[in-house]
């Protein structure tokens, strides 16, 4: 399996999955847009999106301090799956999983973020939460 480094917001709110094994997983899309200025007459470059899974203990932290727009750094194991769209074209996912978390929102951000929204206040700076996979369903 193929490791995997990357930063980027998540682009909805994370959701959490329990098994009758008492394992839990921690579910979010990553947006990573590696800006290049645009030469005159050309569009911007689009980001890409990767799945992102949490598994353990981290995962319910994960739940409880993230939210749509919430910066992080991930590091991982890269998986790529293959699946058919709505029009049964064949089509390709990166999912980085076992992954491990660097919270970069800064303490004032989470603040402002959750006085306009429902998102939770945690305090302190960078924090980082590790997955160890233990327990997986598969």
């Amino acid at each position: 399996m193929a490791s995997i480094a990357l930063a980027g917001m998540l682009v909805q709110a994370p959701s959490l999955r329990s098994f009758d094994s008492g394992s839990q997983v921690c579910c979010f899309c990553v947006a990573d847009r590696a800006y290049v200025r645009p030469r005159k007459g050309e569009e911007d470059a689009p980001g890409q999106f990767y799945d992102v899974e949490v598994w353990g203990k981290a995962a319910e932290h994960c739940v409880d301090r993230l939210h749509k727009g919430s910066r992080v750094a991930v590091q991982g194991q890269a998986i790529w799956q293959e699946y058919r769209n709505s029009n049964g074209e064949k089509r390709r996912s990166l999912k980085v999983t076992r992954a491990n978390l660097t919270f970069l929102d800064s303490k004032s951000e989470r603040q402002a973020l959750a006085a306009t929204t429902s998102a939770p206040e945690n305090s302190g700076s960078a924090h980082t939460v590790s997955s160890s996979g233990a327990g997986a369903p598969f």
